[in-house]
C-alpha cells in the first residue's frame, strides 16, 4: 500500500470516528461528514486509476 493510500485510510478512519462521536448532532453536520466521505472516495478512485495507469 502506498503512502498516499495509507494516509487516505487514516483520514477515513478519523472521519468515521468523528461521525460516530457526533452522530445525530444536526443535519448540517451529517451533510459535512457525507461530503468529506465523498471526497475521500473520489481521492481513493483517483489513486486507483493512477496506479492502474502506471502498471500498464
Amino acid at each position: 500500500m502506498t503512502t498516499s493510500s495509507r494516509a487516505l485510510e487514516a483520514r477515513r478512519t478519523a472521519i468515521a470516528a468523528g461521525r460516530e462521536a457526533k452522530a445525530g448532532l444536526s443535519p448540517p453536520a451529517d451533510a459535512l461528514f457525507e461530503n468529506a466521505e465523498a471526497h475521500l472516495a473520489a481521492d481513493a478512485k483517483l489513486l486507483e486509476d493512477i496506479q492502474r495507469l502506471l502498471d500498464h
